[in-house]
């Protein structure tokens, strides 16, 4: 999702009335950069306050994401996230929906990255992320890239063991009968070593979790909106007498852009606008569950993506993608560009009107989450001190990028 257009909208003519009041009501942090323009690193540095390389979360190469529920990989248990920070605190902590940092170290059951291991008492949702291999009607992302090599190399193997079966039968080639069948089991045992992943990725990835336990594998993409927000309505409710933090993390606005009868063909965007209205109306229930239960006057919310809109994407009606304004990059790029960097960040006090105010920098959200080094850097400049310190290094996409104070610029390859 791209960054805040006028009134916070994500898109200029979208119908968002109540992300619009979130950005009206209270503050747009209109410098608040996200760390990568893809899911997993840029969740850890959002949990962390860290740049995702300084966790093990990010990497130069092709795949920065995390495919597989599978994965040994995820976020290290000695990581400090403001989950963790508020817990310690007394914070009743919740997370409900998408999570993105691993699950699993060495078994199926350790758990060594679940998010009950990151400060939340209470999880509820994917534990991967949202994939096209999700929806049967569309091509996967993660079978699709590899399952046709396999199939390829598969059929000719297959056609490599008939053609030697059909020789030794007619007196063509002297084989033994045990060298055609041992063949013939290889071949089977290499299409079932493949086929019980890649043939299987909505089965083993696309599915839903309380605490530790599945409770739906495959999940039901049509129900798993709803379920969501009733989740949060009931978190909400279960600890109104009690100070909490509920991080719900939507599966929108994600490709397949799984999206309910009810807003299907009622926006101007296609799918993608459908889906942000959806998730628009979510957000206005979960305000009303705030109203309703008495929290208006003692709760903060905040609301953000973790990186721009995706213009790759389209279907016969058009773009799939998102809106990122005046900013150049997307989704996924690796390139220059600030479009997919920049989410829509609105974060209003509820209990007190701060009439649209525009902050230049997201200072002091996450001011426990900063490590030394870096609030000798940041923190001053957000108290409006003018300190002279060194210039701030720090990485993007494996370069190294300085900030000289003084100046204001930007110096790559440094």
């Amino acid at each position: 999702m791209g960054p805040t257009a006028r009134r916070g909208r994500a898109e200029p003519s979208s119908r968002t009335p109540h992300i619009d009041w979130l950005a009206e009501e209270g503050v747009r942090l209109t410098q608040h950069l996200a760390a990568a323009p893809v899911c997993t690193p840029s969740r850890a540095a959002f949990l962390t306050g860290r740049h995702a390389f300084r966790s093990g979360m990010d990497t130069s190469g092709r795949t920065r994401v995390l495919p597989w529920n599978a994965c040994s990989g995820g976020l290290p248990e000695n990581e400090t996230t403001f989950a963790r920070i508020l817990q310690q605190q007394g914070y009743s902590t919740g997370l409900i929906g998408k999570w993105h940092q691993g699950v699993n170290c060495h078994s199926r059951t350790d758990h060594c990255h679940h998010p009950l291991r990151h400060g939340f008492d209470y999880f509820y949702g994917m534990p991967l992320t949202l994939l096209s291999d999700c929806h049967p009607g569309w091509i996967g992302q993660v079978s699709s890239a590899m399952t046709p090599k396999l199939w390829h190399y598969t059929q000719l193997m297959a056609l490599g063991v008939l053609t030697l079966a059909a020789g030794r039968t007619c007196g063509l080639v002297p084989v033994p009968r045990k060298a055609v069948t041992a063949a013939a089991g290889l071949v089977f045992l290499f299409f079932a070593s493949w086929y019980t992943s890649f043939g299987f990725v909505r089965r083993w990835n696309c599915i839903l979790m309380r605490n530790r336990d599945v409770v739906e594998q495959p999940m039901d993409l049509e129900r798993t909106a709803g379920r969501l927000l009733e989740e949060a309505v009931a978190y909400i409710e279960r600890n109104q007498h009690r100070p909490f933090l509920l991080f719900l993390s939507l599966l929108h606005v994600h490709l397949p852009l799984v999206t309910g009868r009810r807003f299907r063909g009622k926006s101007q965007h296609g799918l993608y606008g459908d889906n942000v209205e959806e998730m628009d109306w979510i957000v206005g229930e979960i305000l009303r569950a705030v109203e309703e239960n008495g929290l208006r006057n003692r709760t903060l919310v905040y609301f953000t993506s973790d990186h721009g809109g995706c213009f790759d994407s389209t279907d016969s009606e058009g773009q799939l993608g998102g809106w990122n304004g005046v900013y150049r990059g997307e989704t996924g790029h690796t390139g220059r560009g600030q479009g997919r960097e920049r989410p829509p960040s609105p974060a209003p006090s509820f209990g007190e009107r701060a009439g649209g105010a525009r902050s230049v920098t997201a200072c002091g959200l996450s001011k426990g989450l900063l490590e030394p080094r870096l609030q000798e850097h940041v923190l001053p400049r957000c108290q409006g001190r003018d300190v002279k310190t060194r210039a701030f290094h720090f990485n993007r996409d494996g370069q190294i990028n300085r900030i000289q104070p003084q100046r204001k610029a930007v110096l790559n390859n440094t």
